[in-house]
């Protein structure tokens, strides 16, 4: 009985894909509102697609793929060029053959804009009809340089890298990974991680509702939003802001103002120079914090560890309250102001050596 179950249903999705599309695909991803099936099996087919229009400098390109990678990259020409990889897995060759035929590359300009899309075959020809089985789509795309370039993605990553003018960029599921572009950036991913790095622009937007995100040498105002993931913040020349829901936050040698929470994480705070430049500010709802800076490191303290003890490595000048788990004061004369708390857990200052319990 189970035997001729599994044949029947090898049958129907057998007759669907050979009709291109299917009514409840059991592997979807949905897209800009529009669900899309994606095909599973031994037998595969591939398809390649190559288009050039010309674009100016000042321009702008807007880049939309369900299911597939995007990488974006500048060339000193003013035209776009786009390379289309098309790959599909399904039951038979024949099957697969077929699916290749349900995306479809279209490209339109409207004055300065110039968009580039993949679509389903049935969304191209105007008809209304089920989703269709997709194939894998990846695009390698390379732009003039200083274009403006808005990506989106449905299931794949998007790379976009070089002298690129201000960057957006949206993944459903997938990783976003945007460096040395020369603009702004803003970057959002459902399920995936973020890395940005090497900008010089005014501002920085990432979010990722499950994922990580790693800054590294951006100089620029960073504002950070993390449901569930963790935070990298490597040489940041500007002001940081983060809002971690879940997860740990590192920042390492901040040049600007810092202000970082976690609702659920351990957080780590590094410098390599005397002095603080910014006030910096770090909180933790459950977790611990640790500082770790050169024996000469100045800066005023302002610490609570309620639920746990205080640590350092450093002698404290107490300016008021000095107990086991708050503290206020400052360390090789003062500087900046250093803001640690958390409400569960310990907070440690360390010279790079294991430090002592100068409060007990």
């Amino acid at each position: 009985m189970m035997t001729r179950l599994i044949r029947l249903a090898a049958w129907l999705i057998s007759a669907m894909w050979m009709s291109g599309c299917v009514t409840a695909p059991v592997n979807t991803v949905v897209f800009e509102g529009r669900t899309y099936g994606l095909a599973e099996g031994p037998s595969e087919a591939t398809a390649s697609e190559n288009k050039t229009f010309a674009l100016s400098r000042k321009g702008s390109t807007v880049i939309r793929n369900p299911v597939g990678d995007v990488v974006v990259t500048p060339w000193e020409l003013d035209s776009v060029h786009v390379a289309a990889t098309k790959r599909v897995s399904a039951a038979t060759e024949e099957q697969a053959t077929a699916i290749l035929k349900n995306a479809r590359l279209r490209m339109a300009q409207r004055g300065r804009t110039f968009e580039i899309a993949i679509v389903a075959a049935e969304t191209a020809t105007g008809k209304n009809a089920a989703p269709c089985l997709m194939p894998r789509t990846d695009l390698a795309i390379r732009v003039p340089w200083g274009t403006y370039c808005q990506i989106s993605a449905g299931r794949g990553n998007i790379t976009a890298s070089g002298s690129l003018g201000t960057t957006t960029a949206r993944a459903k599921t997938g990783d976003i990974e945007i460096s040395d572009v020369r603009g702004g950036v803003a970057a959002h991913t459902d399920s995936g991680d973020i890395q940005v790095r090497g900008i010089h622009a005014v501002n920085v937007v990432a979010t990722a509702n499950r994922g990580s995100v790693r800054l590294e040498n951006v100089n620029a105002k960073a504002t950070v939003r993390i449901t569930r993931g963790t935070l990298s913040a490597v040489n940041i020349n500007g002001r940081l802001l983060a809002k971690v829901t879940e997860g740990d936050i590192r920042v390492e040698n901040p040049y600007g103002t810092v202000d970082a929470r976690t609702g659920s994480g351990d957080i780590s705070l590094s410098v390599v120079g005397e002095d603080i430049l910014e006030p910096i500010a770090l909180q933790t709802a459950g977790g611990n914090v640790r500082f770790t800076g050169p024996p000469n490191v100045r800066a005023e303290l302002r610490l609570s560890a309620e639920g746990g003890v205080i640590r350092s490595g450093y002698e404290i000048q107490a300016k008021g309250v000095l107990s086991e788990n708050a503290a206020r004061g400052s360390i090789n004369g003062g500087g900046q102001t250093l803001t640690l708390a958390t409400a569960a857990g310990n907070i440690t200052l360390e010279t790079r050596e294991p430090p002592v319990e100068f409060l007990q």
